[in-house]
Order: C-alpha cells, then structure tokens, then sequence
C-alpha cells in the first residue's frame, strides 16, 4: 500500500475458543507469499471479532512498515460488554456503578471510590500475546472498545519506521476506558528505527 488515503481493513469472524492453541492461530489470514510494504501514510486496519475476540493473522516473507504508515488496531478489540477483561457483570448483579476500566495484563480501575466494584482479574500470555483488550463500563452500557491485536508472521525481516498501534481509546472524559490489545510478532530478524518506529498497546 502506498498513498495518503491508502487504507486496508480486515476483519476477523469467530472462532471457538475452547481450544486455545487453534484460537490463537486467528479466525482470518493474510497470507502473503514475498512482501508487505506499507509506505506513505498507508495504513492497515486489522479488527477482531467484536463478541469472540478472534483476531486477524498476517504472513509474509517480509513487511516494511515504512515512517508515518502503521497497522492501527485502536478500538478494534471486544466491543461493549464482552471479552474476559469487562467489568460489565457488576450492572447485570444490580450493583451499579459507572466508569470502571477493563483489565487484561493488569487489574482494571475503578471510576471514584464509593463506586460498586468488581475486580477483574487479569487473561492472556505474555509469551503468546493474541487475546484483543477489553471494553470499559459506563452505567448500564457498555464503556470503550478495548485495542485489538496485531500478529504478525514473518519468515525472514521485519522493518519498521512506523506504528504497530493496538491501543484502546483515551478519549472519554466519563466512560471507563477499555484495556490495551496486544502486538505478536513472530519474525526471524526485526530492523527497528529508534527514532520514529513506535509500538503501543495501551
């Protein structure tokens, strides 16, 4: 893709997840047989299945993620209510409250003090990171997105002088934020530019 206006978006369909290992390979791929090149603000929009969780998987002999070009997965996790993460339970128990954040590698927030509580506990593997982050709370519907996940395969080199974005959104001044996605990159070499290559999933 190269272009200002080049865009590319995927989206995953469900996946059973009883049987993590198969889970894990994603319920979409984009299998490419030499390379994906990403140049000139183009950008890649992988997006999870929004109920299941089910992410997209990409493969290639090599990716270029070139200066302001990106795989965005911000807000592209578990939509309102669902993912492991959501303290959405609290409201469905009568128990009320409003605002409270998502966990995933860490315990979620809780909006002020007072509020009704439920502690999420924390899901995924550091070692294999493909789970998409959670939805935040807002009273009685659901908060933010989580951030979803960006994997990728690659056989011999990655570049990157852009962005691999799985971010929830920051964005709310009262809902509670969803949790960050997560970035799996299985490469056999991995070229980083320090100065613009950034790598978030917050």
């Amino acid at each position: 893709l190269d272009g200002t206006a080049a865009g590319f978006s995927v989206y995953a369909g469900p996946k059973d997840d009883a049987n993590l290992v198969e889970y894990a390979k994603g319920s979409c791929r984009v299998s490419v047989g030499r390379s994906i090149t990403l140049a000139n603000k183009a950008i890649v929009y992988p997006f999870n299945h929004p109920t299941n969780g089910a992410a997209v998987v990409f493969s290639a002999q090599n990716v270029t993620v070139g200066t302001n070009a990106a795989f965005k997965a911000e807000r592209a996790g578990y939509d309102y209510c669902y993912g492991p993460g959501a303290c959405y339970a609290h409201h469905l128990s009568g128990k009320g409250g409003e605002g409270n954040g998502a966990s995933y590698g860490g315990i979620n927030s809780r909006w002020h003090a007072d509020d009704n509580y439920l502690e999420q506990p924390t899901y995924g593997n550091a070692y294999a990171p493909f789970w998409a982050g959670s939805p935040g709370t807002y009273q009685s519907d659901g908060g933010l997105p989580g951030g979803g996940a960006i994997i990728l395969e690659v056989s011999r080199q990655l570049t990157l002088y852009g962005r691999l974005d799985a971010d929830a959104s920051a964005d709310s001044v009262s809902a509670g934020l969803g949790s960050g996605g997560s970035v799996w990159v299985k490469a056999k070499r991995i070229k980083i530019d320090g100065g613009s290559a950034k790598i978030t999933a917050k």
